[in-house]
């Protein structure tokens, strides 16, 4: 978080987000992954915030790659080593959301984009592992409402989006 200049008091956060839990509040915490500067150590310590979400009952978290955002210094210096250009393929990719389990673009040298993405894939993964180990009755809630029109949380929903894609792969097979 320093790198990026986030002036973000993690545990304060968490404090935070504890006392929102607390009064009702639907929370939704954002990670950023592949950072040109991040390490398995930083994965690490990033996947231990996403244990800390799960344990304290947070609904659901989104775990994205990420992806220089132009004007900004990680940008200019990815510009700098020829790594991303300034083009209109590249700024049509800033506006569009990748489909779940895609394989994503990294720019960081420790991380493939096969393993960039497996690290989104796994933040994910524990997450929502954790979640439903230690409340196991949202399993059963789940599957109830991939099974209906309208689902209410964010895994519901792409749960759904893949069993469509998955079955729309099966129909132009055949």
């Amino acid at each position: 978080l320093k790198i990026i200049k986030k002036q973000v008091d993690l545990p304060q956060m968490f404090v935070s987000a504890r006392e929102s839990l607390d009064s009702g509040i639907n929370v939704i915490c954002f990670f950023i992954v592949g950072f040109p500067h991040e390490t398995w150590r930083h994965i690490f310590n990033t996947y231990k915030a996403i244990a800390k979400c799960a344990v304290m009952g947070i609904k659901a978290i989104s775990v994205n790659v990420f992806s220089p955002q132009p004007s900004t210094q990680l940008f200019e210096e990815l510009r700098r080593q020829n790594l991303v250009d300034l083009d209109d393929a590249y700024l049509q990719s800033l506006f569009e959301f990748p489909a779940f389990g895609r394989k994503k673009k990294s720019f960081n040298p420790r991380f493939s984009d096969a393993g960039i993405t497996a690290v989104s894939l796994g933040g994910l993964a524990l997450f929502f592992g954790i979640r439903f180990l230690l409340r196991p009755y949202l399993i059963l809630q789940l599957a109830g409402e991939v099974f209906t029109l309208r689902s209410e949380n964010r895994l519901g929903k792409s749960i759904k989006a893949v069993v469509f894609e998955f079955a729309r792969g099966l129909k132009f097979r055949m």
